[in-house]
């Protein structure tokens, strides 16, 4: 069943992109004034376009329909946490932010001179679920509310960038320009504290610090603490103590092992 469930959501993602390239090719890339990717998404959460762009009091609600708000988050999620702050105190609606993630991804640069575009090349970079976490650090006490869930997707991608940044090959501190999504690889809903465990790595000792999380998932050390401070937020784990200058955590919810 899960396997079935898995190709019905690739294949509602694959017809959702289909229909959102179809308007970019009649417009041209760039020329609509909402980005591919979270067209895309609109219509694979919501394939009913009446349920899209809806008012919630003082907000206007990507999509709203039986399920609660919809929030897609294609950018830094730095402004949404005012707005869910406001939705949750004026409502009743159940909210599920979603965040698309490159999975795998192929670059094409667009001289901005001739409009050529480049051969793309693939991303050696392959995402990750914990890629969110940089940005999820950024909802603050928000996303610990039993009201809001946030909703992973790996993405396969063709990203356009201008060739229009500062080193002499023109590519640093350059303009993204368009997403195009192209495959659904997979997805995570996490709604509770015990969803956001089931990305710790099994093998962390009892009592760990995000320089073990670092170690563990090979993170950044920024990205690492932030992991740990949205698990602690959430109550996946809590705060025993500090090992030197770095705080110590424990579980507080199974581990993926142990709920299998």
């Amino acid at each position: 069943m899960i396997k079935e469930a898995q190709l019905e959501a690739k294949l509602r993602f694959f017809e959702a992109c289909e229909k959102q390239r179809d308007s970019a090719r009649r417009g041209g890339i760039g020329t609509l004034r909402e980005k591919t990717l979270h067209a895309a998404l609109k219509l694979y959460i919501e394939p009913d376009k009446e349920k899209h762009e809806i008012p919630v009091g003082a907000f206007v609600a990507d999509v709203l329909n039986e399920n609660g708000i919809f929030e897609i988050q294609t950018g830094g999620f730095t402004p949404l946490r005012e707005k869910l702050r406001r939705v949750l105190a004026e409502t009743q609606y159940q909210i599920t932010v979603v965040c698309p993630i490159p999975a795998r991804k192929r670059l094409i640069w667009i001289d901005q001179e001739t409009g050529e575009l480049t051969d793309p090349r693939v991303s050696p970079k392959h995402g990750r679920f914990t890629d969110a976490y940089p940005e999820l650090v950024k909802l603050g006490e928000v996303i610990a509310s039993e009201k809001v869930s946030v909703l992973l997707m790996l993405i396969d991608m063709d990203e356009y960038r201008m060739l229009n940044g500062w080193s002499r090959d023109r590519k640093r501190g350059s303009t993204r320009y368009e997403r195009i999504p192209t495959a659904l690889q997979s997805e995570l809903l996490l709604k509770t504290a015990e969803d956001h465990a089931r990305l710790l790595p099994d093998n962390l000792p009892e009592s760990f610090t995000a320089a073990d999380l670092k170690r563990e998932l090979k993170l950044l050390p920024r990205p690492a603490y932030n992991m740990a401070k949205v698990l602690e937020t959430v109550g996946a784990t809590e705060c025993v103590g500090k090992r030197g200058r770095a705080r110590l955590y424990k579980r507080r919810c199974p581990s993926s092992a142990d709920s299998d």
